[in-house]
C-alpha cells in the first residue's frame, strides 16, 4: 500500500483516523509489512504483502467466507488478461467514458482480480482503492504492481529448483501467470471430459 491511503481510510470501530504505527519493509514508496493503528480507539491491523488487513474470512458469516473462498480460487487461478474487459466494463458503465477517471479518487468495491481497478488507473485516476474479503486482494496486487511475483521469485529455493529442471531462463509475471491459468483451465475441462486448447 502507498502511505498517502492513509488519508482515505477511517476505523471501522470509531471512525478514527488511521495512522502508520510502523513500517518494517518498504519499497520506494510501497508499504509491505507493517501495522496500522486507529489514533482515538488504538484498534491494530496488520499490513502483509503490501495489502492492509481489515477483515478476514475467519471473523465473518460462514456464506460470505465460502463466497470468499470461491472467487478467492478463482481469482488465483484465472489470472490472465483479456482484452475484452476494457470493453465490457465500459459497456457495464455507460454512459461514462474512460475521460471520466481522470484526476478521479477511485474506489472498487469487490475488486476480485483488480482488473477494474487496473483499468481505472490506465485511465487516468489520481488513486484507486480496491476492497475485497479473502485472498482475491493478493491477486490485485499483483497485477497492479507486479509485487507478489517479484517477492516469489527473490526467494533462493524457487531459482534453485528452476535451475535444476533446466528453466535457465526467468519467465516474466505475464507468461508465469498464463501458464497457471491455463493449467487450471486443462484440470477443470479434464474433470468435465473435454480436451483443452491453448490459444495462439
Amino acid at each position: 500500500m502507498k502511505e498517502r491511503l492513509l488519508q482515505y481510510l477511517s476505523c471501522p470501530a470509531c471512525v478514527g483516523a488511521i495512522a502508520l504505527a510502523s513500517s518494517a519493509t518498504t519499497e520506494a514508496d510501497e508499504i509491505i509489512e507493517g501495522q496500522l493503528s486507529c489514533i482515538v480507539c488504538t484498534r491494530t491491523w496488520p499490513v502483509v504483502r503490501g495489502v492492509p488487513r481489515f477483515a478476514s474470512p475467519e471473523t465473518v458469516e460462514e456464506d460470505k467466507a465460502a463466497t470468499a473462498a470461491n472467487f478467492g480460487w478463482q481469482w488465483q487461478h484465472f489470472t490472465q488478461f483479456d482484452e475484452k474487459y476494457e470493453q465490457q466494463f465500459l459497456g457495464w458503465i455507460a454512459p461514462v467514458t474512460p475521460e471520466f477517471f481522470k484526476d478521479k479518487v477511485v474506489l472498487e468495491g469487490g475488486c476480485g482480480k483488480g482488473r477494474h481497478t487496473q483499468l481505472a488507473a490506465q485511465w487516468g485516476a489520481r488513486d484507486v482503492i480496491g476492497i475485497d474479503l479473502g485472498i482475491t486482494l493478493l491477486s490485485a496486487e499483483n497485477l497492479m504492481s507486479g509485487n507478489v511475483w517479484n517477492w516469489f521469485m527473490r526467494n533462493a529455493g524457487v531459482r534453485d529448483a528452476m535451475e535444476r529442471i533446466g528453466l535457465t531462463q526467468q519467465p516474466t509475471r505475464a507468461q508465469a501467470l498464463n501458464h497457471y491459468a491455463f493449467r487450471a483451465c486443462a484440470a477443470t475441462r479434464r474433470s468435465s471430459g473435454r480436451t483443452p486448447s491453448r490459444r495462439r
